[in-house]
């Protein structure tokens, strides 16, 4: 059998094989208090590392804090009957719930959003922390559909198959 006849056919299989569907952004957070601003982003729709009965943790968040470097913790996100807002440990600040959905399929949540509560920064106690967090959606890279993808490459492999077909006539 000719390549030029299963040129066609054998694109159309490998695009349908490597569609993953359209991107999704991350969301970028900012969090400022004490006057030092510290950065982070999570996937829009994030994988759970646990639930419990009123919060999703999400661990390995890597937290950017300019001067002080970059540290790696496990972060846990309330509902409003955990009290909202976020924390780790003993270091928890309520306000609004940043995410809609449920605690087993989270969606993040953009805009400002005001946090209280307290940290325990070392062993002198705990102290009093109130800031302002900013959650954006993070640019989505253009990525083409995988059906347009699909059609292009059906369109190519047809005009090669017609050509190979021309060309295989005119010899004759």
């Amino acid at each position: 059998m000719n390549l030029y006849r299963l040129l066609p056919l054998t694109s159309s299989l490998v695009l349908l094989g490597l569609g993953t569907g359209p991107a999704r952004a991350d969301v970028l957070y900012s969090f400022t208090a004490f006057g030092t601003t510290a950065t982070f982003s999570l996937p829009n729709n994030p994988t759970p590392s646990s639930v419990g009965a009123n919060f999703f943790q999400y661990n390995n968040l890597v937290v950017t804090i300019p001067g002080q470097g970059t540290f790696t913790g496990n972060v846990d996100f309330f509902d409003a009957s955990g009290g909202g807002g976020a924390g780790s440990g003993s270091n928890v600040l309520h306000g609004p719930v940043l995410f809609s959905g449920s605690l087993t399929d989270p969606m993040m949540l953009t805009g400002t959003f005001v946090l209280n509560g307290s940290v325990m920064p070392d062993a002198d106690g705990a102290v009093p922390v109130s800031g302002t967090l900013v959650a954006t959606s993070a640019p989505t890279p253009a990525v083409p559909e995988p059906s347009s993808g699909l059609l292009f490459f059906t369109g190519v492999g047809t005009i090669a198959g017609a050509l190979a077909l021309r060309r295989r006539a005119n010899m004759r």
